[in-house]
């Protein structure tokens, strides 16, 4: 089975079949089961159907356990993302391959004890091969400027960085900031989710102008790419289910 994740922008997606609200032993999970492109799947607002959850408060561990107990394989998220590099402009998409985690007070895994065996899980390829190269052919095939290979730098929120920590980031190799990939990725990974993420470049970051990063100029951006978003999604869905 496939999930789709919705970050900023996306709080809804396809015709809702119903929408189950779990518990789970890390916190409550809400997600949809859906119909896209006559194909069934479910569908998870990462922030909420309203945009209530800050990124530092979303219950990554519980939307990862709710859906891998309802036989999900594979993940295909979509994340706002923060521009570093002058080509990677706004309205563009990216397909990641790299984190960098600045987090700082998250819950990033389900293994606080090696009561049961030692468990180091292995990040050489966060982001799945497979599903980065699908998406890859549907973003050639459509004609969508996009940029590859984007080393995603991944920080706590729900405050943009400052000028100085862009600066560090781009030097580290970062190619773009946000806010919400970490700890969900790695997570996938230990429960052996094959994980996939379509970032798009809602801004520059920090630096890049005078003028103050708003929230509403993310939106923007991300209602502007909502129709290519979804037919992007449409053709990924198509080549995998």
């Amino acid at each position: 089975m496939l999930a789709i994740i919705g970050g900023t922008g996306l709080y809804d997606f396809g015709s809702k079949l119903c929408e189950k609200t779990v518990e789970t032993p890390y916190g409550v999970s809400v997600y949809q089961e859906i119909e896209f492109h006559g194909k069934r799947l479910f569908f998870l607002p990462r922030h909420g159907a309203n945009h209530i959850l800050p990124p530092h408060k979303i219950p990554y561990k519980a939307n990862l356990f709710a859906l891998q107990q309802i036989g999900v394989k594979s993940i295909l998220a979509t994340a706002a993302a923060g521009s570093i590099l002058a080509d990677f402009t706004p309205g563009t998409f990216g397909i990641v391959t790299q984190f960098m985690d600045f987090t700082k007070n998250r819950d990033h895994t389900f293994y606080h004890s090696f009561e049961d065996g030692v468990h180091h899980t292995d990040m050489t390829h966060p982001y799945s091969v497979r599903l980065n190269t699908i998406l890859e052919s549907v973003l050639i095939s459509l004609g969508y400027s996009f940029k590859s290979e984007i080393i995603l730098a991944v920080t706590e929120g729900p405050r943009f960085e400052t000028p100085a920590e862009i600066k560090a980031f781009s030097i580290l190799g970062a190619d773009a900031v946000n806010m919400t990939s970490y700890p969900e990725v790695s997570l996938a990974n230990e429960l052996g989710i094959e994980y996939s993420s379509l970032c798009i470049s809602t801004n520059f970051a920090a630096g890049f102008s005078d003028k103050p990063l708003t929230h509403l100029e993310v939106e923007v951006v991300m209602k502007t790419a909502s129709l290519k978003l979804q037919e992007i999604v449409g053709r990924f869905i198509d080549s995998i289910l």
